[in-house]
């Protein structure tokens, strides 16, 4: 079965950890001091809009002088 466009956009905390280079107790800490990416619950699973998690890196962005 092929995956739906909507279902690559979300990713697990362990493929989001991994890309933002924090292992995914770090995440967990994140979403309990409400400081992290936006998550979505699906039932008692954790999921990550792939926009979400671009939109938290590009929060943090710092534009230096060149």
């Amino acid at each position: 079965m092929a995956e739906t466009q909507q279902q690559r956009a979300l990713l697990t905390p362990k493929e989001v950890s991994e890309w933002l280079g924090v292992n995914v107790q770090g995440l967990a800490d994140w979403r309990y001091r409400n400081i992290g990416p936006a998550f979505t619950r699906i039932g008692r699973s954790v999921r990550y809009e792939r926009d979400q998690v671009e939109k938290f890196i590009a929060a943090g962005r710092v534009q230096t002088a060149a």
